[in-house]
């Protein structure tokens, strides 16, 4: 699997401890992040990129711009892209069981979520056209229990995702790449709401954006997840605060 690291050039700490948690993936390129302090916002509006009123911080400025140049990536390969944050940590068979997974799934996905957020609630399709079923998760023992999930056994099964906050590590394909482009761009202050919990969040970053797209992208997530992140809100480079904000 092809996956790209975005990393920003000024974050060496946190590309050495990455590099310490997954010298085990043998197809990974660093990508180096861009700097939403150095982004000309009057720029990117002209280019229909964001709106002008566009009141993303510079670290969510960034990130958006680094996903957006590797969906372009994607586009361009016409093939499956993994990204990934500079914080998570695989799954030691993350590999083989990622392809796996992707192998068994139907043409025509657009995304796959391999982790997220456990500060949070996620929200998967339990049987299509049954029911959703909402999971929530401990933080505190995912962060200490990081080195048994690095070495365990997993049997992951793909499942529609509905909810989900964090885009710590996923897949894109071609067609999903450009679906995306499509559908965010240009990018506006405004809420989503959330069906499956009855809830409406501001778009502060792209994750958040992402999640009132759900409905109308083929996207699924690993369960269980083959990646975690610690998601420490206080080193984050990209929101100060947490996700969950309304």
């Amino acid at each position: 699997m092809r996956v790209r690291l975005i990393n920003l050039d000024r974050s060496e700490d946190r590309l050495a401890k990455f590099t310490a948690y997954n010298g085990h993936l043998t197809d990974i390129v660093r990508f180096a992040a861009i700097d939403g302090k150095q982004a000309r916002r009057s720029a990117l509006a002209g280019r229909g990129i964001i709106d002008p009123a566009l009141d993303y911080t510079d670290g969510a400025l960034g990130n958006l711009l680094s996903h957006l140049a590797l969906w372009e990536e994607a586009i361009e390969s016409a093939a499956a892209l993994t990204l990934c944050e500079d914080d998570v940590i695989f799954n030691h068979d993350f590999e083989r069981q990622a392809a796996g997974l992707i192998a068994s799934m139907d043409p025509g996905w657009h995304m796959i979520f391999w982790g997220w957020n456990f500060d949070a609630f996620t929200v998967f399709e339990l049987v299509p056209g049954l029911s959703p079923f909402l999971a929530q998760f401990d933080q505190h023992g995912m962060r200490a229990g990081i080195e048994s999930f690095r070495s365990a056994t997993i049997s992951p099964r793909p499942y529609r995702l509905l909810a989900a906050f964090g885009i710590p590590c996923y897949t894109v394909s071609p067609a999903g790449a450009a679906l995306l482009k499509r559908l965010v761009l240009p990018m506006t202050n405004h809420r989503i709401f959330v069906p499956s919990v009855n809830r409406c969040f501001a778009n502060r970053d792209l994750s958040l954006a992402l999640l009132g797209l759900f409905p109308r992208i083929q996207v699924f997530a690993s369960f269980p997840p083959l990646i975690i992140t610690p998601n420490d809100h206080a080193t984050s480079t990209v929101l100060p605060h947490t996700n969950l904000g309304a």
